[in-house]
């Protein structure tokens, strides 16, 4: 479970391009990942009736976060990415490694990681910031997505959209 909560503080901290930006989602995505992971780690020491088969589960989503996180960053190792919500101009586009199948691994490699870490513990108090930072990715891709449409490399974008999954491969490409 440490695997995709250090690479979620060493991505934040030395990866991603931050900007000048100090805007409220940015504060909020940083403020709940950090709540959300010392929560989990606190969770795995105290008494706590979980079921089996759901941390299993949760263990699943580990892995796939896990795996996610690093390909995606060793998709990514000529250019650093821009942080959410951080609005710098976006035109560099990148279709290959994971992003040959799916638009936003990093967000899908988190929200794995946060789902898996809800399952290991199945706490209660993590349901809250869980949600708000997906709710925030989801956002965030929306904003990317938007500027990928409206930037230089828009038909390339769109027919990239067409045939890529967001955060999972596509199955069935339709048309």
């Amino acid at each position: 479970m440490l695997i995709p909560f250090a690479g979620f503080i060493w991505s934040s901290l030395f990866y991603f391009n931050h900007g000048n930006e100090k805007n409220i989602e940015l504060i909020l995505i940083k403020f709940c990942g950090l709540f959300t992971i010392l929560a989990n780690l606190i969770l795995i020491f105290l008494p706590n009736s979980v079921i089996f088969e759901i941390q299993i589960f949760g263990g699943a989503f580990i892995l796939i976060s896990s795996l996610l996180f690093y390909w995606a960053i060793n998709s990514n190792k000529k250019k650093s990415l821009s942080f959410a919500f951080t609005y710098i101009e976006i035109s560099n586009l990148n279709t290959s490694g994971v992003y040959k199948y799916m638009r936003h691994p990093l967000y899908s490699s988190y929200i794995f990681g946060w789902l898996g870490g809800f399952f290991i513990n199945q706490h209660w108090i993590l349901i809250p910031t869980s949600c708000l930072l997906v709710f925030l990715y989801f956002k965030s891709i929306k904003n990317e997505e938007d500027g990928f449409l409206n930037g230089p490399n828009r038909e390339k974008y769109f027919h990239y959209m067409q045939t890529t999954g967001r955060l999972l491969p596509k199955l069935f490409h339709v048309g």
